[in-house]
């Protein structure tokens, strides 16, 4: 029974040796860079997203108002995506 003990110990601890040097590595990225690799991910991705919203923002407030019914609500609709997404 203590041999089973000292294996969930030695278990728990290259657990926490993981953990810890992750962690490590994560503080060390941070101090060196300003920010994880993940962090820029993110950034370029909010900016793509950005860039893509003002675009369809543009083309919706380009669309000629004339037509039919139809493309007038679905202009409308855009719209009022547009803002959803801007607002966001």
């Amino acid at each position: 029974m203590e041999a089973l003990v000292a294996v969930g110990l030695a278990s728990n601890i290259v657990g926490f040796l993981d953990v810890a040097s992750k962690l490590c590595a994560a503080i060390n990225e941070i101090y060196d860079k300003g920010q994880t690799f993940r962090d820029q991910e993110y950034t370029v991705i909010t900016q793509d997203l950005s860039k893509v919203c003002g675009d369809l923002t543009h083309s919706v407030t380009a669309a000629p108002s004339t037509g039919t019914s139809a493309s007038n609500n679905q202009v409308s609709a855009g719209r009022k995506l547009t803002n959803q997404v801007g607002e966001n």
